[in-house]
C-alpha cells in the first residue's frame, strides 16, 4: 500500500514514524509548509509534495490526515471522493451536522473511513479496560480525571501563538478532550447529560478557553468529573475511578496503574515495564487500522461512534455558553 500522510507537522511526523516502524516503505507527504517538507525528507527519507494534486497523482492507497482539527473534515471528504482509504485524527469535524456530511459521504464508499481512536491503544486505558471487563471493582460508580498540560511546551521549538492551539477551533487543548472521551465512552456507554465549564485562567494569547471542566453523568448513573487545562506546568494525565467494589487508581506520567479490591482489603500495583512511552500506542493504533484495512480487524472506531463523541462536546459547548446543566 501507498501511504500519504497530510499535515508534516508534530502529529504529520510521528504518523510517519508509526508506518516506518511498522516496515511501511511506501510512504509520501503533502505539506503547504516548506521547511515541513525538508524536514520530513531529511529525516524520514519520504518523498513530499507541497500540493494536493500533485499528491494525489502519485496515487495513494491511503490517506493519514493529521492537519490541524479545522482542516479534519475537508480532507476526509475529499478522500472519500477519491475513492482512498483514510485514518483522520480526532476530532474529524467540529459538529454533528459536519460529521453527519461525512457519515452520508462514507455510506456510498467501499473505503475505511478511521477515526483515530489512539487512547484506547494506551497501556494504562487497557489495563482499567480489563479491569473493568472483569468486574474487579463492581458496578463503577464515578471516576476523576484530570489531563494537563503547559501550553508553550507543547512545540517548545515555536511561539504557542503560531499554531492551532491559539485559535477558536479546538484552541486551548479542547482537542485533546475529544480523544479521551474516546475510550471513556466505551467504558461508559451512552451520555445522559453535561455541565461544562470553560474559562480563560491564564496569561496566554489566545482566543480559545485553557481550562476546561464537565461533570457527565451517564445513563447508568455513573458520574465522570473530567478537567482538561493547558496552565500546569507539571504535565498529568491521571484517574481515579471508583466502583461498588474497589477502586482502580491511574498515573499516565508515572506509567502505573493500582487496584483495590474490598474483599481483599489491599492494593496490587502495576508497572510499566522501563522505557515505555505514549509513542508505542501510536504504533499499535496505525498497525490495527493497517489490519483493518486489509480486513484482518474491524476497526474500533467508526464514524458513527465518533459521532457520539462530537455530541458530548456540542452540548458540553452548549452548557459552558449557557451556564446550566444540558441533557443529551
Amino acid at each position: 500500500m501507498r501511504f500519504l500522510v497530510i499535515g508534516l507537522g508534530s502529529m504529520g511526523k510521528r504518523r510517519i514514524r508509526n508506518l516506518l516502524q511498522l516496515r511501511e516503505k511506501d510512504v509520501l507527504g503533502f505539506d503547504f509548509r516548506e521547511d515541513r517538507r525538508r524536514e520530513a525528507e531529511e529525516k524520514y527519507g519520504v518523498q513530499t509534495f507541497d500540493t494536493l494534486g500533485e499528491a494525489i497523482r502519485a496515487d495513494p492507497d491511503v490517506w493519514i490526515i493529521s492537519v490541524p482539527p479545522a482542516f479534519h473534515l475537508e480532507y476526509a471528504l475529499k478522500a472519500l471522493e477519491e475513492d482512498v482509504h483514510f485514518f483522520c485524527e480526532t476530532p474529524v469535524a467540529d459538529s454533528v451536522m459536519a460529521i453527519d456530511r461525512l457519515i452520508e459521504a462514507s455510506c456510498k464508499s467501499r473505503r475505511l473511513a478511521a477515526p483515530s481512536c489512539n487512547m484506547c491503544f494506551h497501556s494504562g486505558v487497557k489495563h482499567i479496560s480489563k479491569m473493568m471487563n472483569a468486574g474487579e471493582i463492581g458496578q463503577p460508580l464515578c471516576m476523576l480525571y484530570e489531563v494537563g498540560h503547559f501550553l508553550p511546551d507543547w512545540h517548545p521549538y515555536e511561539d504557542y501563538r503560531s499554531y492551532y492551539v491559539s485559535g477558536k477551533t479546538f484552541g486551548g487543548g479542547a482537542d485533546v478532550i475529544p480523544m479521551e472521551l474516546v475510550w471513556i465512552l466505551r467504558l461508559f456507554g451512552d451520555v445522559k447529560g453535561i455541565c461544562c465549564r470553560m474559562q480563560r485562567l491564564g496569561q496566554f494569547e489566545i482566543e480559545a478557553p485553557d481550562s476546561y471542566q464537565l461533570t457527565l453523568e451517564f445513563e447508568s448513573g455513573a458520574i465522570l468529573e473530567l478537567h482538561n487545562d493547558v496552565i500546569c506546568r507539571d504535565s498529568c494525565r491521571r484517574c481515579r475511578l471508583i466502583g461498588r467494589e474497589g477502586t482502580i487508581i491511574w498515573d499516565a506520567v508515572e506509567n502505573w496503574v493500582k487496584l483495590y479490591k474490598a474483599s481483599g482489603r489491599r492494593w496490587t500495583e502495576y508497572h510499566e515495564r522501563d522505557g515505555y512511552s505514549m509513542e508505542e500506542m501510536y504504533v499499535e493504533e496505525m498497525a490495527y487500522f493497517i489490519k483493518a484495512i486489509r480486513g484482518e480487524e474491524k476497526y474500533l472506531h467508526s464514524l458513527e461512534e465518533e459521532r457520539k463523541v462530537l455530541r458530548v462536546w456540542e452540548t458540553a459547548e452548549k452548557s459552558a455558553m449557557e451556564r446550566r446543566w444540558v441533557e443529551i
